[in-house]
């Protein structure tokens, strides 16, 4: 049945297809299916303001919502620094920093969170680019340290809003199957399994190596992890 009947998953469809609904609000079907397809990318011509704005504010947070994670927006702008990254998670075992890009267009932020990444100001191993669609998470690779940085997961809804924008008939899109399951509950539940909170605490801290994970602290999560701005490096206990 769709939409998904389990309350996380159901929350991710009902996050992309509220996306679509104010999207086509704004594009013509041929527009919107350059843009589900990746042949065009979301301009500010499009929305009537800044892209990355709209893709934050209509995809990219409510999709974080929908997995129980809380945010912010660009931690450290009170810092020496000209930029910073879009969003922190505030609620993870193990802080993790986000950058935002407009839709078809998430892999223009690797270089920047990997900058982000290696300051120091920031006490995280962790970061996310995204633009609503593909969501990567970077850290560390074993034994680098804050040296070098890598792709650990890889999640795209991409799939999962070509069949709900082509099911809700925002766009007559050929070529989509009618069997829901590999197209859009298999994505859904690819990006629940990740980063729905609980999951992404347990995959996060369990990913580190050992002498990097007794820094962190799972217990009491909810309340007591952001990120920590500092000068030298702080022991938790």
């Amino acid at each position: 049945m769709l939409p998904p009947e389990t309350e996380h998953p159901r929350d991710v469809w009902h996050a992309l297809d509220s996306f679509l609904e104010e999207l086509s609000n704004h594009l013509s079907a041929s527009r919107l299916e350059k843009i589900l397809f990746d042949t065009a990318e979301l301009s500010g011509s499009d929305v009537g303001g800044k892209p990355e704005a709209f893709t934050e504010d209509e995809l990219i947070f409510p999709l974080l919502n929908s997995v129980d994670l809380r945010w912010r927006r660009e931690p450290g702008h009170d810092r020496p620094y000209q930029e910073w990254p879009d969003f922190e998670l505030t609620n993870t075992a193990i802080p993790a920093i986000g950058e935002s890009k407009p839709v078809n267009r998430y892999d223009e932020a690797m270089p920047e969170i990997k900058e982000y990444l290696g300051r120091e100001l920031f006490d995280t191993p962790y970061g996310i680019v995204t633009d609503g669609i593909g969501w990567v998470i970077v850290g560390s690779g074993v034994g680098e340290g804050r040296g070098g940085y890598e792709k650990i997961e890889h999640v795209s809804l991409r799939e999962a809003l070509q069949f709900i924008a082509h099911r809700q008939g925002y766009a007559d899109l050929r070529g989509v199957p009618s069997d829901p399951r590999g197209y859009v509950l298999n994505p859904i539940a690819a990006f629940v399994d990740t980063f729905h909170r609980p999951r992404f605490d347990e995959w996060t801290v369990v990913g580190l190596p050992l002498e990097e994970r007794r820094r962190y602290r799972s217990e009491e999560a909810d309340d007591q992890f952001s990120l920590t701005w500092f000068s030298e490096p702080k022991r938790r206990g």
